[in-house]
Formats: structure tokens, C-alpha cells, sequence
């Protein structure tokens, strides 16, 4: 199960669950530096499960009872984190249609642009059909 835990959520278990006893006394019984110790706090390193084994044992609890005070943990800050999040508020069909319309108005717009630039080729066109073929033309350009 330690898998799915978060490094932050196992760190806060295990300094929980340390209470007042001090970090290196600890880390001494469980055969690993005073800073390994604090980085698991920390949630800077996951233990894999020798670790963890050993981590359980200086507690003086199960792996069990570590895992599943993580989790509660994790399931509080979740919980926290969403009712900290602000509601996204809904558009209302007014602002929709008005959105709608504006956009409408725009291509239409486009449109008449696009209208206007294809009457000018077009007339342009035949303009140069009527001429005699390899007539110098002055595009206006």
C-alpha cells in the first residue's frame, strides 16, 4: 500500500506518530542517519519497505498502523484542499448569448469582406480575359 501514498502525508505519520521523542534516538534504533530520519519526515524521500519496516519498528507500531495513519492524514488535507477551492462560476445563457452574437456579428463581417475581395478579383479577371494575351497590366500594387 505504501505505493500510493504521498511523501508528504507518510512524513507527517511518522512525526506524528514519533510524538515527543526525539529524531535521532529514533533513527539510531532504526539504523539510519538523524537527516535520512528527517528527510522521511519531511516527505523529501519515501522509504521503500525495508525502510519503512525498520521506521514501523523504532515507532514501536506495525507498518499497518503507519500506513493507515498516512492515509488518514492524506484523506483530511484532500478534504482541505477541496473545500479550499473556489467554485468556478457558471456562465448564464445571457452572457452565452450575448458571447454567441458577438461572434456572429464578426463573421458576418468577415464574410463581407471576403465577398467584397472576390467581386474585385473576379472583376479584375475578366477584365484581364478581354485582353490580348502577354498585355502589359499595372496591378496597382
Amino acid at each position: 500500500m505504501i505505493f500510493l501514498m504521498d511523501g508528504y502525508d507518510l512524513g507527517q505519520a511518522i512525526r506524528r506518530l514519533r510524538g515527543s521523542r526525539k529524531q535521532w534516538v529514533l533513527a539510531e534504533a532504526a539504523g539510519m542517519t538523524a537527516s535520512t530520519w528527517s528527510d522521511y519526515e519531511r516527505g523529501k524521500r519515501i522509504p521503500r519497505r525495508k525502510q519503512l519496516d525498520r521506521i514501523a519498528v523504532a515507532l514501536g507500531c506495525d507498518v499497518t498502523v503507519l500506513e493507515q495513519e498516512a492515509l488518514k492524514i492524506g484523506s483530511a488535507r484532500l478534504a482541505a484542499e477541496s473545500q479550499r477551492e473556489a467554485p468556478v462560476p457558471m456562465e448564464t445563457s445571457d452572457s452565452l448569448l450575448k458571447d454567441t452574437d458577438r461572434e456572429l456579428r464578426e463573421i458576418d463581417h468577415d464574410l463581407d469582406s471576403l465577398l467584397v475581395r472576390k467581386k474585385l478579383l473576379l472583376a479584375f479577371r475578366h477584365y484581364l480575359l478581354k485582353l490580348p494575351p502577354g498585355t502589359p497590366v499595372s496591378a496597382g500594387r
